[in-house]
């Protein structure tokens, strides 16, 4: 198994257990926001699609020109408005384009580095690793938030 077809597989597991985790949870608790102020189990998940969107376009384009305050913000907008519905029948299409992304980098390309803001230059293979760590990052505080209403089962 190559690094690239390693990182695809984890990142796989990450996507089907923060899925998983989002589904179990009653209806009215995936749009509960803890305190009146925290971030959904929706939301979250769509910062999961989003990243993986993002990341395919980095991955190809090997830059990040497009990752502004102004990006942010609308992308920030956008995570707000965003049905559950609408992820679940986008985010499986975003990561298999993730995954074509990291296919088709060709190895010599593995240590090109992409300036993802000033001062923050990282490799492309490093950048692959990116939208699984986050996928694990929101998958536990998926589960977070389900302990928050009493929820200990491990999903």
């Amino acid at each position: 198994m190559t690094t690239i077809e390693l990182l695809i597989w984890m990142t796989k597991d990450g996507l089907d257990k923060a899925i998983s985790a989002t589904k179990a949870m009653p209806e009215e608790r995936q749009s509960w926001k803890p305190l009146d102020s925290g971030r959904t189990a929706i939301n979250q998940l769509a910062e999961c699609l989003q990243v993986a969107e993002w990341f395919a376009r980095i991955i190809r384009e090997k830059n990040a020109n497009f990752f502004t305050p102004e990006f942010f913000k609308l992308e920030h907008e956008l995570r707000e408005q965003i049905s559950l519905p609408h992820v679940l029948g986008n985010i499986e299409i975003a990561y298999e384009s993730l995954y074509a992304a990291m296919r088709d980098l060709k190895e010599e390309d593995y240590t090109f580095e992409v300036s993802l803001r000033p001062g923050l230059k990282v490799p492309l293979l490093h950048i692959c690793y990116f939208p699984l760590r986050n996928l694990y990052y929101h998958f536990g505080q998926i589960n977070y938030i389900q302990t928050l209403y009493g929820d200990y089962d491990s999903h």
